[in-house]
């Protein structure tokens, strides 16, 4: 098996191409079938690309497509015996066993059956398997993701990063520019609660310090305009009146290059004693407006939701808060 595995992984561009011959690949740089797209689009499934790539390593486990000569349609056929042969249990067991032995944890293999119990549903929907039986997962119990706990920090713990970010910097040798680059980042993460890659991929084009507002974009290419408040312009116009005005973005690494968001969250652990994130901090925040009675419509709105499940999720409410929330409620009080 490890022969022919070391023979077929070579050939994951050709099988890329055959798969996305038959399913109508899609757009630009990121590729992945078009209907298979929509039908997760349609069930409120993350992560498309992921599950994509998911399913292209378990066809190189198995398949070797054999040499291909041209670039244009591969006109090799995934029909309904294809992937019968494909999608067997045995050979899901046998790619299980694999993925133990390469070191992968648990929820990652998870991750991975899960795109292709996700996929088999798909093909069996668009009809590309008539009969269910041939889904591996059939009358199985489906793997299941386990969540990362969410980790969550109070008022005074965020507010003691912030107040001793100046003496951790010179003790890090982080004093002067890249303090107050530091300083800036935070505060704006933590007072328009933005995401990572927001923050990093801000551009000077996009600050206005007059008029005191600056504009993201965010997932899925979305443009939001917010409002500095005092301590953000404070500490954002403090490091621009240091920082090199030829910059395209507002904050870069020390070699001038646009800040990653792992670059940002290496940096947050630096202010620190253990593990935190961006998101955390991110996350943490909006728990905190939420116990201090801001409406949850206003806080889906301010971090960005398209749905309110996924704030109550973000939140990590439990039936605690709601008991809490009405024990003194009586409506003829």
């Amino acid at each position: 098996m490890s022969e022919n595995l070391s023979l077929v992984s070579k050939n994951k561009s050709k099988i890329r191409r055959i798969f996305d011959d038959n399913f109508q690949i899609t757009i630009g740089k990121r590729r992945f079938s078009i209907s298979f797209k929509k039908n997760c689009e349609k069930e409120k499934s993350n992560e498309i690309s992921t599950k994509y790539k998911s399913i292209i390593d378990y066809l190189c486990f198995y398949y070797d497509p054999g040499p291909l000569d041209s670039r244009e349609n591969s006109g090799i056929l995934m029909d309904e015996i294809f992937w019968q042969s494909i999608l067997r249990r045995d050979r899901l067991g046998e790619y299980q066993s694999y993925l133990r032995k390469k070191g992968n944890i648990e929820n990652t293999i998870n991750r991975k059956l899960s795109a292709i119990s996700k996929f088999t549903g798909f093909l069996i929907l668009s009809e590309h398997l008539l009969d269910p039986k041939y889904d591996p997962f059939y009358r199985k119990r489906r793997p299941v993701i386990q969540r990362n706990p969410q980790r969550f920090f109070d008022e005074n713990e965020i507010l003691e990063i912030y107040l001793t970010m100046d003496k951790k910097a010179k003790i890090r040798g982080r004093k002067g520019y890249l303090g107050k680059r530091d300083r800036a980042m935070f505060s704006l993460t933590t007072s328009r609660l933005l995401r990572a890659g927001a923050v990093c991929n801000l551009k000077a084009s996009d600050v206005n310090l007059e008029k005191r507002t600056f504009t993201v974009v965010e997932k899925g290419k979305k443009k939001r305009k917010f409002i500095l408040d005092d301590i953000a312009y404070k500490d954002l116009k403090s490091f621009l009146d240091v920082k090199d005005d030829k910059d395209e973005y507002v904050f870069t690494t020390e070699r001038g290059n646009p800040m990653h968001h792992r670059c940002w969250h290496r940096i947050l652990n630096d202010y620190y004693d253990g593990e935190i994130s961006p998101h955390d901090i991110r996350r943490s925040i909006a728990k905190i407006m939420h116990r201090k009675g801001y409406d949850i419509f206003m806080l889906q709105r301010l971090l960005g939701h398209k749905n309110i499940q996924t704030t109550t999720i973000y939140l990590d409410l439990e039936d605690l808060d709601f008991e809490e929330s009405i024990k003194d409620f009586n409506p003829f009080s």
